[in-house]
């Protein structure tokens, strides 16, 4: 397990962006629940931390599609050639939010 912070740097609905074993992800607040997702849109790799959060998806601010928060799953496509975006289990133990390591 990898240790990401104090839950309390996550109190606010957002995206938090964060490095797991050198990689970009992000940490999302959503809807009260926490939520770990890669940073890189499964269309052309564009980062999704300028992207917008609605309905239990992120969407990539550059070409709109959605990506499942749960499963990583794509769900508003628009017709373009996709890959689903990985997730990774988030764990809180005594304040603290650990993640499992990304494969």
């Amino acid at each position: 397990m990898h240790t990401i912070g104090p839950v309390t740097n996550f109190n606010d609905e957002g995206i938090y962006p964060v490095k797991i074993d050198g990689q970009d992800f992000l940490v999302i607040k959503h809807n009260n629940h926490l939520y770990c997702v890669e940073d890189k849109c499964g269309h052309f790799g564009m980062p999704l931390a300028n992207g917008k959060v609605k309905d239990n998806k992120i969407y990539c601010a550059v070409h709109g599609i959605s990506f499942d928060l749960f499963d990583g799953q794509v769900r508003d496509n628009w017709g373009e050639e996709c890959d689903p975006i990985k997730v990774i289990e988030l764990i809180e133990q005594d304040g603290v939010l650990y993640c499992k390591t990304p494969q």
